[in-house]
């Protein structure tokens, strides 16, 4: 009977320059200690349980040499984690090691990476790995490892927020009013890490006077939106208010500054890169549009 595992998660953040990898001060790197295997109390469920036990500490990872070595599978053999970049290269790329397995990212070096039993069942170990492409484009992919062979199961123009005992929320920008930067929570089906939600929550909401930093927005022209309850009105020019959550193509919710919330619609066409409202360019409505890029 196979013994079952509990999930292990590690996460290492690292800030790297040209001559080597060198530890963050503000992000020190982190790893996950393998709990010990428990025996097996009843037969595996159908539908593995997708939770994250972690105990955390400072140790394993050896910046020098961009390597860690860890007992992923608690049979007391530990696996050589490693990567090596190529900066000169064409294009930005890496490759990630598990023992001998590689798989090539497209990225110089990893800013990230979550490993995770996500099914106790299958003799696999997952690793989520993010880096930037570049211009601050942040990609995350999902690897699996069998022991064996080291292979490519998504991949996803988001980076990796949080990881905790419950969840795993990534983030990712969004070109709606403006751009904000987002989560979601994510989930795996069928092996493949899936976004659970259409709905892209802001970051960016503080909108109190003594706020450090603000994205409130402003109306030059009053605004077309909907009430919660189905009813169409229009926010009066000078009405101060900030996006909440997103769905990308459709719609915005946004909260005005006395606390009521509205869903504006959004539409799109291959001639405008803004969205358009009521047939007219965002850009229209609000004051100061900061776009990056």
């Amino acid at each position: 009977m196979q013994v079952k595992r509990f999930i292990t998660i590690i996460t290492v953040a690292a800030t790297l320059c040209c001559f080597g990898c060198q530890a963050s001060p503000e992000q020190p790197l982190i790893i996950a200690t393998q709990q010990p295997r428990p025996e097996p109390t009843a037969a595996p469920t159908e539908e593995p349980q997708q939770l994250f036990p972690i105990m955390w500490n400072n140790e394993g990872w050896d910046d020098t040499a961009d390597i860690m070595s860890v007992d992923l599978f608690g049979d007391g053999e530990a696996e050589l984690i490693r990567y090596s970049g190529d900066e000169n290269a064409p294009i930005l790329n890496s490759d990630f090691y598990v023992n001998d397995a590689s798989v090539g990212l497209e990225f110089y070096y990893p800013m990230s990476v979550a490993i995770c039993d996500f099914d106790t069942a299958d003799g696999c170990i997952d690793f989520l790995v993010c880096g930037d492409t570049g211009s601050s484009d942040y990609y995350t992919y999902q690897l699996r490892y069998d022991g064996t062979a080291l292979t490519l199961v998504s991949d996803h123009f988001a980076w990796i927020h949080s990881v905790t005992e419950n969840e795993i929320v990534m983030a990712e920008v969004v070109d709606m009013i403006g751009t904000w930067s987002t989560v979601r929570t994510y989930t795996v089906q069928d092996g493949v890490l899936t976004p659970s939600t259409e709905v892209l929550t802001n970051l960016e909401t503080d909108m109190s006077e003594d706020a450090e930093y603000s994205r409130v927005l402003t109306l030059k022209k009053a605004l077309p939106v909907t009430a919660l309850d189905g009813t169409a009105i229009e926010l009066a020019v000078g009405t101060r208010l900030i996006p909440v959550s997103f769905v990308r193509g459709e719609y915005v919710m946004i909260i005005t500054d006395d606390g009521t919330e509205y869903r504006l619609n959004l539409d799109y066409s291959e001639s405008e890169w803004e969205g358009l409202i009521n047939g007219e360019v965002e850009s229209e409505y609000f004051e100061g549009l900061m776009y990056a890029g």
